[in-house]
């Protein structure tokens, strides 16, 4: 089986941050066996598309084909399933493994408002810090600390035992350790990670597990 990453998992082989990140969990972007569109050789296939590509657009991209659709919609879905893929197993087994692995995470982003606006219960100035989820802004603040730990505590349920932080390229490294800090003492049942994520707009990316 030949897998095929889509949008998401694009994005996550052209930083080099974010195949430092997966080849530290034993998973290599750069494997030939996993290939992109232009690539595909195998009969049967799996797409992990992302926000800008639905599962019926990435099945209609090859004629004769089987495709797996593995339904990722944002950067924390990408690693939690391409950390999943194992390339010696089954196609339906790294579904499975996949689809699994999708379902633990709950997923977060901290930016800033673009504009003054009032959405999801909150009335916002542009230079608001924001955080939110794949559906809706979750919290707010007027600096990045106080509105990405307002985040977490909204993201973060009794299963989880493992918060990833990936900061951005506007954070300094300091202020990321930081934050690694704070949470650990605020949810000292957690394992908290720190990586350098080096994305752009997004301050931090957080996935909990």
């Amino acid at each position: 089986m030949a897998l095929t990453f889509d949008s998401s998992i694009k994005e996550l082989r052209n930083s080099p941050e974010a195949v430092e990140i997966c080849k530290k969990y034993g998973m290599d972007l750069k494997d030939p066996r996993i290939s992109i569109v232009s690539g595909w050789s195998a009969r049967k296939l799996a797409a992990l598309p992302g926000t800008g590509m639905n599962a019926e657009q990435a099945k209609a991209l090859v004629d004769n084909r089987k495709i797996i659709v593995v339904p990722t919609k944002n950067i924390p879905q990408g690693f939690a399933a391409a950390l999943a893929y194992d390339p010696d197993d089954s196609a339906d087994n790294n579904l499975m493994n996949m689809l699994h692995a999708i379902d633990s995470v709950s997923d977060g982003q901290v930016t800033y408002a673009v504009r003054n606006t009032s959405i999801d219960g909150f009335n916002l100035k542009k230079g608001d810090y924001i955080g939110l989820n794949s559906k809706k802004i979750l919290s707010k603040g007027e600096n990045l600390h106080s509105a990405t730990l307002k985040l977490i505590e909204k993201l973060k349920d009794k299963n989880h035992s493992l918060i990833n932080i990936y900061y951005g390229a506007d954070v300094k490294e300091q202020e990321a350790e930081q934050l690694r800090i704070d949470v650990s003492e605020i949810y000292p049942d957690c394992d908290v990670e720190l990586y350098n994520g080096g994305q752009s707009v997004y301050y931090y990316i957080l996935s909990l597990e």
